[in-house]
């Protein structure tokens, strides 16, 4: 009998490691590492509020200053790479200061609505604004902060084949994270339990390649307010930061790597589930999505 019940114990875990998988993975981290909160070294803003982070721009462009702080040197650049041919910044480095304001020229926009990042690094910490522009061609899914119909923010596409069928719910943000124009992944964060609902994501010729390492860039995601941010509740936990899109499934791009760092894309994780069973289980995911024999696309 009680070998029987430990047989029953141990296929009700790997039946839930399963069901688990086909919709979250995660990736090692030590236990009870502590992040560096951006803000402690380096904070970039726009004037009247410290944790707005996305810039609505109209198609005719338009003039407007961005606040810096930075405890040492600091770097400003613009993703992806063709954003800087329609926006210009004063300056792009600097030293450290406790505050200065930065001049940025985004000019008309005569094609599809269009989106990028100025993107903050100093001393190995990074923080990020969005800047989404208003466009006269056919409109595309862009970072807005205007909700649908349902209430939910919706700052990504959602017709992705990917996608599931969104919650809902004005405490939802859906987001599609791109990195140099590819679509990196999707999720849908519920402000309200601190927590993903969902992330999704393809393995492709061009998402499956591994030309970088493991960032650990840690940091708040740029798409959703700063005030829902969950880098403390992490602190002392003792829970580790198990991401939902692990870091090795994103190894085709640095900036690719760099958003599966992002807290909305994490869940607390014992570490004997996140260092052991789970890291085996999206293991044997990678494995599949790297097999060019196997798959077109992974979904």
């Amino acid at each position: 009998m009680q070998k029987t019940i430990k047989s029953l114990r141990i296929k009700t875990i790997l039946m839930g490691l399963g069901l688990m998988g086909m919709a979250f993975s995660s990736c090692t981290t030590e236990r009870g590492d502590h992040p560096v909160r951006t803000s402690d070294r380096l904070q970039l803003s726009l004037p009247g509020s410290s944790t707005d982070k996305i810039k609505s721009v109209p198609k005719e462009g338009s003039n407007f200053y961005i606040k810096l702080r930075a405890a040492s040197d600091w770097k400003l650049t613009v993703t992806p790479e063709d954003a800087s041919s329609w926006i210009e910044l004063e300056r792009s480095k600097g030293d450290g200061t406790s505050s200065t304001s930065i001049s940025v020229s985004v000019s008309q926009n005569l094609g599809a609505s269009r989106s990028a990042q100025i993107i903050a690094t100093s001393a190995g910490i990074r923080d990020t604004l969005i800047i989404s522009q208003q466009g006269t061609g056919e409109v595309t899914p862009t970072p807005s902060p205007t909700p649908s119909p349902t209430g939910e923010y919706i700052l990504g596409d959602a017709t992705m084949l990917e996608v599931p069928a969104l919650y809902g719910g004005s405490q939802n943000y859906f987001i599609t994270h791109r990195a140099g124009g590819i679509v990196n992944y999707s999720l849908e964060y519920d402000t309200d339990k601190r927590h993903p609902r969902f992330v999704c994501f393809t393995f492709d010729n061009t998402t499956s390649a591994q030309s970088v390492r493991r960032s650990d860039a840690w940091q708040w995601d740029p798409y959703v307010p700063q005030r829902f941010s969950t880098e403390n509740l992490f602190r002392g936990s003792g829970y580790d930061r198990g991401h939902m899109v692990a870091s090795s499934d994103r190894l085709f791009s640095a900036e690719a790597n760099r958003q599966t760092f992002y807290y909305t894309n994490m869940s607390p994780q014992l570490g004997d589930l996140n260092q052991k069973f789970w890291m085996e289980l999206e293991q044997k995911v990678q494995a599949w999505g790297r097999n060019s024999q196997l798959r077109d696309v992974l979904y």
